[in-house]
């Protein structure tokens, strides 16, 4: 199992975002939770930088730890995201057309 670097991002001050709340992922996979919670410190200026700048100055940094994926995507749902569509698997394939 990887884990990575999460944030949650409350969103609250920027009118007509829902829902307000969610959980950022990190692209760097780590071996452990301990390596991970490690990183924190060294990628948290930057982490704060990023958050500020894709939500204008209005978005808050309520909380960083460490997660593996399945754990961000349930806590989104909690919150009332849907499923990235990358992530989306389907029940039943779709039909190929054989030309």
């Amino acid at each position: 199992m990887s884990w990575f670097i999460a944030v949650l991002l409350n969103a609250t001050a920027i009118v007509g975002v829902e829902p307000t709340h969610g959980w950022l992922k990190g692209e760097i996979p780590f071996e452990s939770k301990m390596e991970c919670q490690e990183k924190i410190p060294l990628y948290s200026m930057h982490i704060a930088k990023l958050v500020n700048k894709k939500t204008w100055g209005m978005g808050q940094i309520d909380m960083i730890v460490c997660m593996p994926e399945e754990e961000w995507l349930s806590k989104n749902k909690e919150y009332g995201h849907q499923q990235p569509e990358i992530l989306t698997i389907e029940e039943k394939p779709k039909k190929q057309n054989n030309i």
